[in-house]
């Protein structure tokens, strides 16, 4: 999986917001993200792919094929680009509400996250 991040500008956040509204900066995070509804269905089924597109703190946007309806809870996990604690790989995975959908993704609010380490042959399928 191929990820790239690059440091969203105050200039650009602003021209994209109309106005900075948000308290947190957020960071271009290009990446392949999978989802699913929170709390329901077996661990590894029902995961559907969409794209990150920006993250702070506080929140995420997404592109993806359908939106989310708007107050819903989703299960997000994504692939943590770079070194984490000295770990070589990790998985950051979030819960997340939906609190809007529009032409640039669906943004949720992170309601939790937690980094958990990827292991061996899960290393292996990546690079692959």
């Amino acid at each position: 999986m191929i990820s790239s991040i690059r440091l969203t500008t105050r200039r650009e956040t602003e021209a994209s917001t109309g106005g900075n509204r948000r308290t947190a900066r957020r960071h271009a995070v290009r990446t392949v993200v999978q989802y699913r509804p929170a709390g329901g269905g077996s661990p590894t089924g029902g995961w559907r792919c969409g794209q990150t597109l920006d993250m702070s703190v506080g929140g995420i946007l997404i592109g993806m094929a359908r939106p989310l309806p708007v107050g819903s809870r989703w299960e997000l996990e994504l692939e943590w680009p770079g070194l984490y604690h000295g770990k070589p790989m990790m998985r950051l995975a979030l819960t997340g509400a939906v609190v809007r959908n529009d032409g640039g993704g669906t943004a949720l609010r992170i309601l939790s996250h937690q980094f958990r380490e990827v292991g061996r042959a899960e290393r292996k399928q990546a690079v692959a």
